[in-house]
């Protein structure tokens, strides 16, 4: 009995280290399996999506082509706001006081705020604090 429980021990160990051993080795196949199949799907190339392809029509008689032109970008046109009171806005600790009138260009719109450029800075502010101005 003195010999039993030594062996009982030592055999439970191995026999723990080789089930640790052998999940192990089963978790680094399906990784490597994993790797190798994304390896694999990086490895196609990349269709053009419908918008990246050239379209090339071609007139009635088919002896010419002609190429699309690319259309020309234009900017929106600057749209500003007056602000009709003052508006506080923070930047962490830093308050700042917009002044009522002030003339700010719109960056940006949403449902009930916009988007305005105060002193190099975008700010957000509540539309209601604001009448339209071009």
């Amino acid at each position: 009995m003195k010999i039993f429980w030594p062996v009982f021990g030592a055999i439970l160990l191995a026999f723990a280290i080789i089930f640790g051993v052998k999940a192990l080795y089963d978790q680094n196949q399906r990784t490597q399996k994993a790797y190798n199949e994304l390896k694999a799907e990086l490895a196609k190339p990349i269709p053009p999506s419908h918008w990246q392809t050239e379209t090339t029509p071609v007139v009635a008689n088919d002896t010419q082509v002609q190429q699309l032109a690319a259309p020309e970008i234009q900017s929106p046109a600057l749209e500003y706001v007056i602000l009709a009171r003052d508006v506080e806005v923070s930047h962490g600790v830093k308050k700042i006081l917009i002044p009522k009138g002030s003339k700010l260009p719109v960056v940006s719109r949403g449902s009930r705020i916009v988007g305005v450029r105060f002193e190099g800075e975008q700010e957000i502010i509540p539309e209601s604090a604001t009448s339209k101005s071009k």
